[in-house]
């Protein structure tokens, strides 16, 4: 799916420009806002429920109905304001569109929730790629047509109508379909606070496209948001996978009364041996990842990206901590730190955004800086994780990070040729996959492991 969203981006980038890429960011940042308190925690709640019955069920259906379409008519009376507020007309259109999404979604989110909560994530892959091809294939047709930041908002309603139909034929038969608020006490109960953290999660994710909207221009929306995209691929693939089966398997842990501190160091040991390397890797090839995949009008995103990697690398350490709070019912205190990491993340942003584009990333990684130490109290009080944990997962990382980009940074202070730019990155791949590889194998990092048993897998006899 992510290498779908990916070569759609790609392709965009080369018929959109900066501008109109950073109308349509900043309208999906509205709607996201929105859209956050319109999912109230519904799903982390169906999934961690330890007594999930059909009135439970019932109940969230009939939440997310009454919250969605209450979502979608807000964003509609927002959209005038909104364009006034940015200075920008094509906000209001934008909006309109988007807004159209949330009278959809509520029929297929709690069935969704529902097979995530039995890990059915065959079909969950196949929902979301097949939403992610249709919406690509559209945004693409659209914009040579000409629409420009619209082919990304119709794209983005005919992908979240695949999703439903595809959840629709995916749907368990004995989830009911009828509406209910018999449960709203106990559900709100949970989800208030969840909601409340998401809301405040995803603004702070989202404020480069909210400040920089209105204090610089939609050019630097666009630029910005190109770096912070490419620097985001590993969340949206690895880190996005792992968080979405680490839930439940935290979950499944802390209902059984296992302990979560073994289980929380072994999954980040493995995704710091996957994000610090790539991350490594992304900021010495910037330059050459920004040319070759999005063209010579996105060369001002290059410093920005390698500044952003650090944050990224930094970030590595506390992917899974919400997962871990959630799985522990500790949605307060997923709330209160996320609360903080808002104010941390305006507080640093806004006046960085007077200086220079540069100035805001380098914001971003000082707000990632102190967060990764918020979390890591919280992750010390509640599952007994030590400062000798994070150290060893970088230590077991350190060689392979040093051996995956050492072949990529010879090639591009020393080899890099501007006329051959294609074979530049496949060689930059390409060394830094062996170089991974290698350290992997030698220094019997748990990867190697998981590798070795995957492979065992896939060669064992069908039944």
């Amino acid at each position: 799916m992510m290498a779908i969203n990916f070569l759609g981006s790609m392709w965009l980038s080369r018929i959109l420009t900066p501008a109109q890429i950073g109308v349509f960011s900043v309208a999906y940042v509205i709607t996201g806002l929105l859209r956050t308190l319109r999912e109230m925690g519904l799903g982390t709640y169906i999934v961690q429920e330890p007594e999930l019955t059909d009135a439970r069920m019932r109940t969230a259906f009939g939440v997310s109905l009454i919250v969605s379409a209450a979502g979608g008519l807000v964003v509609l009376a927002l959209a005038i304001p909104a364009a006034q507020f940015y200075r920008e007309p094509g906000i209001q259109t934008v909006l309109v569109v988007l807004g159209l999404n949330f009278f959809l979604v509520p029929f297929g989110a709690t069935s969704m929730s529902l097979m995530r909560r039995n890990m059915r994530f065959m079909e969950i892959g196949l929902i979301e790629t097949a939403s992610a091809l249709i919406s690509t294939i559209v945004a693409v047709w659209l914009a040579h047509l000409g629409h420009g930041y619209m082919s990304l908002a119709w794209s983005s309603l005919v992908g979240t109508l695949v999703s439903v139909v595809g959840v629709i034929f995916f749907r368990p038969s004995h989830v009911p379909w009828k509406p209910a608020l018999v449960e709203w006490r106990r559900i709100l109960k949970v989800c208030g606070y969840l909601s409340g953290s998401s809301l405040v999660n995803y603004i702070s994710y989202s404020a480069s496209d909210l400040i920089l909207g209105r204090m610089m221009t939609m050019s630097a929306v666009g630029y910005f948001n190109r770096a912070f995209g490419t620097a985001g691929v590993f969340s949206s693939v690895i880190a996005r996978a792992m968080q979405q089966v680490g839930l439940p398997f935290f979950a499944k842990l802390h209902r059984e009364n296992e302990d979560l501190r073994p289980a929380f160091v072994h999954a980040t040991t493995l995704v710091g041996g996957l994000a610090i390397p790539f991350f490594a890797v992304l900021m010495v090839s910037a330059g050459n990842v920004i040319h070759l995949l999005f063209g010579p009008q996105w060369v001002r995103s290059i410093p920005l990206l390698q500044i952003l990697c650090i944050a990224s690398a930094v970030e590595a350490l506390t992917y899974l901590t919400n997962q871990i709070l959630s799985a522990k019912g500790q949605v307060q205190t997923q709330w209160r730190i996320d609360v903080l990491g808002l104010f941390v993340k305006f507080g640093l942003v806004i006046p960085a955004a007077l200086y220079s584009l540069e100035t805001v990333a380098l914001a971003f990684v000082a707000s990632s800086v102190i967060m990764n130490w918020v979390r890591f109290l919280a992750l010390r009080q509640f599952i007994g994780i030590v400062a000798r944990d994070l150290v060893t997962v970088l230590a077991k990382a350190a060689p392979i990070t040093v051996c995956a980009s050492t072949g990529p940074a010879l090639i591009v202070f020393w080899w890099d040729s501007p006329r051959s730019e294609v074979i530049n990155l496949m060689l930059i791949a390409m060394t830094a996959a062996l170089g991974w590889f290698v350290a992997v194998a030698a220094g019997r990092h748990p990867i190697r492991a998981e590798l070795v048993r995957a492979w065992a897998n896939i060669r064992a006899p069908k039944s």
